[in-house]
């Protein structure tokens, strides 16, 4: 947070002026959180590329999954299975500013680098969703 305290979030060049030139140890905390969530017992564990497969694997035993959250497909799931109402379930929609900066930080190279078991499980994800979808229709 501290490196990040001066930068003008608003500013596209800004901020990646400060991800391109971020020293190792603040690059580190990009690393993975998706594959870190679901793999590491504790928030310090190194995360390797092994971890992708066990991810995949710990997605495998969820009853519900939704990589996308741009509907009310989630809480509708969550509501069947359940067998209650799905108005009752309660999601916080994704705030502009996150996507904005999201838009930004998905065109720096560096961070597709330290993102890379990241993005490696999310294709897996990507496909497992077509081949879902393609199984219903």
């Amino acid at each position: 947070m501290a490196y990040f305290a001066d930068t003008d979030f608003s500013d596209n060049e800004a901020i990646k002026h400060k991800i391109r030139s971020a020293p190792k140890d603040v690059l580190a905390l990009f690393e993975s959180p998706f594959v870190h969530q679901l793999v590491a017992s504790s928030p310090t564990d190194k995360v390797g590329r092994d971890a992708v497969s066990t991810a995949l694997d710990v997605l495998s035993q969820f009853t519900i999954f939704c990589p996308n959250e741009v509907d009310d497909s989630l809480a509708t799931d969550i509501g069947e299975f359940l067998e209650i109402d799905s108005g009752t379930v309660l999601l916080s929609p994704m705030k502009s500013p996150f996507l904005e900066l999201s838009d930004i930080l998905r065109g720096i190279a560096t961070l597709e680098h330290v993102l890379e078991n990241d993005l490696i499980l999310f294709h897996f994800v990507k496909r497992a969703e077509l081949r879902a979808r393609d199984n219903r229709s």
